[in-house]
């Protein structure tokens, strides 16, 4: 079993419920991740859109224990996607992304390194990224510092509050959290 990192966002509504309420469900519905298991979630984060369009965004992470490999665990999330609606086309001509209903990303996993068309480990642009960043830092608690990403400059192994630090103070302020962290005991019950 090693740790991954699991990131949600969401912009639009799916069936007829917000954006916000499709990521708490989601977040509950990770627990049953075939051969992996919910250590903790950030709380929900509310963040203006990044290269990509419509309504503002909601952002959490999610910390997984898993025996999955990277593709596998990846093909899930895909799935989960599907299943909330998320529609994959081709990027707009203007290299700005649509709005969905639902977006997972795996943004790292413990001792793995990928670099495939498929998959990217650790996410290439996650420690660009205010919207990911954030929800990471409700995470650091339980990752007890081993969660590095690279540097955005150097490549050099970077820890989340330096990261985060180094954004731009207006991509800080653009994401903020809204609600307290999930326990994943609650979702349990």
């Amino acid at each position: 079993m090693r740790l991954a990192v699991l990131a949600l966002g969401a912009n639009l509504p799916f069936a007829d419920s917000p954006a916000q309420t499709t990521l708490q469900l989601v977040m509950k519905e990770l627990q049953g991740l075939e051969s992996s298991r919910v250590l903790a979630s950030s709380r929900l984060w509310r963040s203006a859109p990044v290269m990509a369009e419509g309504p503002m965004f909601f952002n959490a992470c999610s910390l997984v224990e898993t025996s999955l490999e990277p593709l596998p665990l990846l093909e899930m999330l895909l799935a989960l996607e599907n299943k909330w609606g998320r529609v994959r086309g081709p990027k707009p001509s203007h290299a700005r992304a649509a709005a969905r209903t639902l977006d997972l990303d795996l943004i790292w996993m413990e001792g793995t390194a990928v670099n495939s068309p498929r998959l990217s480990l650790p996410h290439p642009r996650a420690c660009r990224r205010g919207f990911v960043l954030g929800p990471l830092l409700d995470l650091d608690p339980w990752l007890g510092g081993r969660l590095t990403l690279p540097h955005p400059l150097t490549g050099e192994p970077c820890c989340l509050e330096d990261l985060w630090l180094l954004l731009p103070e207006a991509a800080r302020n653009d994401s903020q959290p809204v609600a307290e962290p999930i326990d994943p005991m609650e979702r349990a019950a």
